[in-house]
C-alpha cells in the first residue's frame, strides 16, 4: 500500500482515470496504463513472497522493455531500491558497485543472468509471476499483501556517470522523485514523448514518470542512431523530445543528408530539449530550425539534484553560454571558490553504501555540485568549469576551459579536451585531447598559443602532452568527456 507521494500511485492514479490509454510504446508495441498498473503489482507481489522487505536493494541489469517498465513499478510497491546499472560495465566496476551498495539481490534479464553470480547474490526476473534462478531459497509467503510505502522511503539509487572512478548510487525517495516529474496540478493535453535515454540513467525515468503522471504515452528507442531517432519522432508524431547535443548533432546531419526541401523536419515537436554538456548558440539555432514550432530549451542538472536550471526559448540568443535561472523549487548559490551549491526538496538523500562522499557532498542542506558557476545580475547562471579538474601545474592553477576555449579556435582543431596527468617535476602536467582535420603537433600547438591565438596563453597553460584521436571519448549516458578514459589513454601513449 502506498501512502503520500509515491511513484506506485503515479501508476495507480493513471490506471485509474485512463486505464486504456497508452502508457508506453516499446518495439511498435503499445501498452496501456492498466498493463503497465497490473504488470507492477505482479512483480511487487512475486518479490513480496520471494522475500524481498522494504529498504532491500535491488541492482537492475536490462535492456528497455516492458518487463523493466513493470520491475521499476514492482519494486516501488514492494518498497525495494531499484538500481538500474548499465550492463556493459567491465566486471571489475561491476563488483566494486556491488561491494559499495551491498544489493539484497539481483533482478536481471535472461541475457543477463550471470551477472547475479557474478555480484554473488540471489537473482531472479519476474517476467509475469515468481521466476527464482539464482538456486537460493527465499521464504514464500502465499497472498502475501504489500508492504506499507512512504513518501520518505527510498525509492531508487542512480548511479554517476563513473568517469572519475567507481560510479557512486545517488539515492532519490519516492517523494523527491515524485516531485522532480510533477506536470503541475492543472493537467494540460499532452502530446507522446520520445526518450532515446537507456534506462540506467535519470532522465529516461524522470521523463517517463513526467508523462505518466500527465497520463500521456511515451516512446521507448532501443538505440540512439540518427535513421532510428528522426523515424520514431516523425511515426509517432512526438512533441516532446530531450536528447544530448551530440544526438541533436547526428540527427541533423542525418535530415541533411536526406535532401529533403521545403517544409520542417519536425512538425509536431512542442519541446525540444537539450542539456548536460555545453551547447553552442548555432546548435540552438539548428534544433530551431528543424521544430520551427517547438519551445527549444536547455536543462542543467544532475542525478543528486535534478533539474537544477533551465534556459528557454525567448533567451536563447540572447544569453549565450547560460543554462538559465534556477528551477522551481531550487534554491542556489555560489561558494567563495566559485562552486555552485543547491538545495531544496529536490535533492538526494546521500550515496548508498558511502558516507564519505555523501558528507562530503551535501554540508548543511547544501549539495556541492563540483562545478564552477557564476551568476548574473539577472539570476541567470553559468558554468564555467569543474572544481576537481582545475589543473595545478609548478604552484599554478589552470582552468582547462580557458585552454580549450583557446584551442577551439586553431584551424585544425575540431574537437578538444584538456586534463591533468600526474608529473614529478610539476606536480600536474597539462594534457590536450584533440580531433584534428590535418596533421598537428605539440609544437604547433604551443607555438600557436604563444604566438597566433586570438587569446594568448601564458607557457604555464600550454598542454606539455598531446593526444590526437579519432573521437573523444565520452560517457555512454550523458555525453560528457571521459577524463578518465582520457587519462588511461595518455598515460599508454607516454
Amino acid at each position: 500500500m502506498s501512502q503520500g507521494l509515491t511513484v506506485g500511485s503515479v501508476i495507480a492514479n493513471a490506471a485509474r482515470a485512463v486505464p486504456g490509454a497508452t502508457a508506453a510504446v516499446i518495439e511498435g508495441v503499445e501498452y496501456s496504463f492498466e498493463d503497465l498498473d497490473l504488470a507492477g503489482s505482479r512483480v511487487a507481489r512475486a518479490l513480496v513472497e520471494w522475500g524481498a522487505v522494504p529498504g532491500d536493494v535491488a541492482l537492475v541489469f536490462s535492456r528497455t522493455s516492458f518487463e523493466l517498465l513493470a520491475h521499476f513499478v514492482g519494486c516501488a510497491r514492494a518498497g525495494v531500491v531499484f538500481a538500474p546499472l548499465n550492463p556493459e560495465l567491465d566486471e571489475p566496476t561491476i563488483r566494486a558497485v556491488a561491494d559499495r551498495t551491498n544489493p539484497a539481490f539481483v533482478l536481471a534479464q535472461e541475457d543477463f543472468a550471470s551477472l547475479g553470480e557474478l555480484v554473488g547474490a540471489p537473482s531472479a526476473w519476474f517476467p509475469g509471476g515468481a521466476h527464482d534462478r539464482s538456486g537460493h531459497t527465499a521464504p514464500a509467503r502465499a497472498g502475501a499483501e504489500l508492504p506499507e510505502v512512504h513518501g520518505t522511503d527510498p525509492h531508487v539509487a542512480f548511479f554517476t556517470s563513473g568517469s572519475t572512478g567507481v560510479p557512486k548510487a545517488a539515492l532519490v525517495s519516492h517523494r523527491t522523485s515524485v516531485l522532480r516529474s510533477h506536470p503541475g496540478s492543472q493537467l494540460e493535453p499532452r502530446g507522446p514523448a520520445l526518450c532515446p535515454w537507456p534506462l540506467f540513467h535519470m532522465a529516461g525515468w524522470t521523463i517517463a514518470l513526467g508523462q505518466w503522471h500527465a497520463r500521456a504515452p511515451i516512446v521507448f528507442v532501443e538505440g540512439t542512431t540518427a535513421p532510428l531517432l528522426t523515424a520514431a519522432l516523425r511515426d509517432h508524431g512526438i512533441e516532446r523530445f530531450n536528447a544530448i547535443p551530440a544526438l541533436w548533432m547526428r540527427i541533423a546531419e542525418h535530415v541533411r543528408s536526406e535532401g529533403a526541401s521545403g517544409g520542417a523536419a519536425f512538425p509536431a515537436l512542442r519541446f525540444a530539449d537539450t542539456g548536460t554538456s555545453p551547447t553552442s548558440v548555432e546548435l540552438l539555432a539548428t534544433i530551431a530550425d528543424l521544430a520551427p514550432n517547438a519551445h527549444v530549451r536547455v536543462f542543467y542538472g544532475s542525478s543528486e539534484a535534478g533539474n537544477v536550471a533551465s534556459l528557454h526559448h525567448e533567451d536563447l540568443l540572447t544569453r549565450p553560454g547560460s543554462c538559465g535561472q534556477p528551477s522551481v523549487l531550487t534554491e542556489v548559490r555560489i561558494a567563495s571558490d566559485g562552486e555552485l551549491l543547491v538545495r531544496g526538496p529536490l535533492l538526494f538523500d546521500g550515496y548508498l553504501g558511502d558516507e564519505e562522499a555523501t558528507d562530503a557532498a551535501l554540508v548543511d542542506g547544501w549539495y556541492h555540485t563540483g562545478d564552477r558557476a557564476e551568476m548574473d545580475s539577472d539570476g541567470y547562471l553559468s558554468i564555467v568549469g569543474r572544481v576537481g579538474t582545475v589543473i595545478r601545474t609548478g604552484g599554478e592553477s589552470v582552468d582547462p576551459g580557458v585552454v580549450e576555449a583557446a584551442l577551439r579556435e586553431h584551424p585544425l582543431v575540431e574537437q578538444v579536451a584538456v586534463f591533468g596527468l600526474p608529473d614529478e617535476q610539476w606536480g600536474e602536467r597539462v594534457c590536450a585531447a584533440v580531433v584534428a582535420t590535418g596533421p598537428l603537433s605539440l609544437a604547433d600547438l604551443r607555438s600557436y598559443l604563444d604566438e597566433g591565438a586570438p587569446n594568448r596563453l601564458a607557457s604555464h597553460q600550454h598542454p606539455r602532452q598531446l593526444l590526437v584521436l579519432g573521437a573523444i571519448p565520452r560517457t555512454a549516458a550523458t555525453g560528457q568527456v571521459d577524463r578518465r578514459r582520457l587519462r588511461q589513454l595518455a598515460e599508454e601513449h607516454g
